[in-house]
């Protein structure tokens, strides 16, 4: 390849590889994917690939080193997009929490029922159903067992607590409200479940939870009650 040709496709990785620096920057900074394309990313990438590939078979030089510098930004990048795609969901869903001047939380829990259902399903590690022995020793370990795990999953996101980002930092509290109510009323949670006579998923049990959890506080009943 001549020197001249050579040039302009150095000004083309060039022009081409500069915005991913901002971009991955961008990403790192906002934890937000949203408008990104994982198909997009994927399809440059194999691009970059076929360049580096064209590069050992035709005549290689240092013009690959653009090649595999601009590929490395974009691997990132798709690292990135996976990393935060979940958290994304969470975002999206937490711009539907409103706070007043006073900092009190004001809710509108049609729109976010629905949204903490799909996240909470996202984000817990689900065994999927209980073994056929739990169910013969008795629904209400089953069901204690499942209550103690969402407990656990909800005090998991304190690590959001410090996060730059206010609307993680909200999604964090709401977490830890959620673990509070659990604690509280475990036992008329488990005898209710118990009484309808609730199949033992996990994620049936999470729903029901939730429902519970977010009817309290569109009922803005405080915590310290005792009845459901």
């Amino acid at each position: 390849m001549d020197n001249d040709s050579r040039i302009f496709e150095i000004i083309m990785l060039i022009c081409f590889g500069s915005s991913w620096p901002f971009a991955v920057a961008k990403t790192l900074r906002t934890k937000v994917v949203k408008g990104k394309s994982f198909v997009f990313l994927v399809l440059i990438l194999i691009g970059y690939i076929s360049g580096i590939i064209n590069k050992f078979v035709t005549n290689l030089d240092h013009v690959i080193w653009l090649y595999c510098l601009n590929g490395s930004m974009v691997l990132t990048e798709i690292g990135l997009y996976l990393k935060y795609e979940k958290v994304d969901l969470v975002v999206q869903l937490m711009k539907t929490l409103k706070y007043s001047t006073k900092g009190e939380k004001t809710m509108d829990c049609r729109r976010i029922v629905p949204g903490i259902m799909v996240i909470t399903l996202l984000l817990t590690n689900n065994s999927g159903a209980f073994s056929e022995t739990e169910t013969k020793n008795g629904n209400r370990q089953a069901y204690e067992r499942c209550l103690n795990q969402i407990i656990s999953v909800c005090n998991s996101k304190d690590s959001m607590a410090n996060s730059r980002s206010a609307t993680l930092r909200n999604y964090c509290k709401l977490a830890a409200m959620k673990a509070e109510f659990v604690m509280r009323y475990k036992e008329q949670l488990i005898e209710e479940v118990s009484r309808i006579k609730m199949p033992l998923k996990p994620y049936k049990i999470h729903l029901f939870v939730n429902s519970k959890f977010f009817e309290k506080m569109r009922n803005a009943a405080p915590l310290a009650d005792t009845n459901l």
